[in-house]
């Protein structure tokens, strides 16, 4: 019985070690994997000299565990935030090694292959020194925030509920995730409003969170400020 149990924790044993550097696919959805993703994107988006770069798809991962951590070999597909509809995403293989003991991320590889063929120039009105960019106003992420905003504006105005009608413009803004300013055409109980608003966005913690609303009623153009 003794010998049993020896050879069964040996085995385990041995197994586990030759566990350690086998790569395993990762389901693209996976928290930890929009993590990763994020990281790398933030990473390259502070090297880069044509303006920040925004994760656009994540094409394949990969896993590969060691003794200190986890290495995530990722393909991604990755584009400046104020690309128009029509650019080309810039496709990249990155390798980024997370030690889940200190929860550190650090860049080991980063490869991308210039495939862009059109940039979209930012608008005039751009702001600058905020680091706001004009992005597509067909984004799937920003019509997610434009629903979002829409169902939580009419809690924040003690009103009943409101429907998208149209994006209008949208911008977005790097910071410890992405804020979207977004403006909006609903229409209310009321009539139809245009509301400015600004959505904070996590990927790898899905937070979402509206933090500022201006809505100004088509009828008298009187401004509702919303906290």
């Amino acid at each position: 019985m003794a010998h049993f149990l020896v050879s069964s924790v040996l085995f385990l044993f041995a197994a586990k070690v030759l566990a350690v550097g086998i790569s395993s696919p990762a389901k693209v959805d996976d928290v930890k994997v929009l993590k990763m993703a994020d990281f790398a994107t933030s990473v390259m988006s502070a090297a880069s000299s044509s303006g920040p770069l925004v994760l656009v798809k994540i094409v394949k991962a990969e896993t590969t565990d060691l003794v200190t951590g986890t290495n995530y070999k990722l393909d991604l597909e990755v584009d400046y935030a104020n690309a128009g509809p029509k650019s080309v995403p810039l496709p990249c293989e990155v390798i980024v090694f997370h030690q889940p003991e200190t929860d550190s991320q650090k860049m080991v590889r980063l490869s991308c292959t210039p495939l862009r063929k059109i940039r979209q120039v930012a608008d005039e009105d751009d702001d600058v020194s905020g680091g706001y960019k004009t992005i597509d106003v067909n984004d799937a992420t920003v019509k997610e925030m434009a629903e979002f905003a829409t169902s939580a504006i009419p809690e924040k105005m003690n009103s009943g509920p409101v429907t998208l009608i149209k994006i209008i413009k949208a911008k977005s803004q790097f910071v410890a995730g992405i804020n979207f300013k977004l403006t909006l055409e609903l229409e209310g109980v009321q009539g139809a409003i245009q509301c400015d608003v600004i959505v904070f966005y996590q990927r790898w913690s899905k937070t979402r969170k509206l933090t500022q609303s201006k809505c100004i009623p088509a009828t008298d153009n009187a401004l509702v400020q919303i906290a």
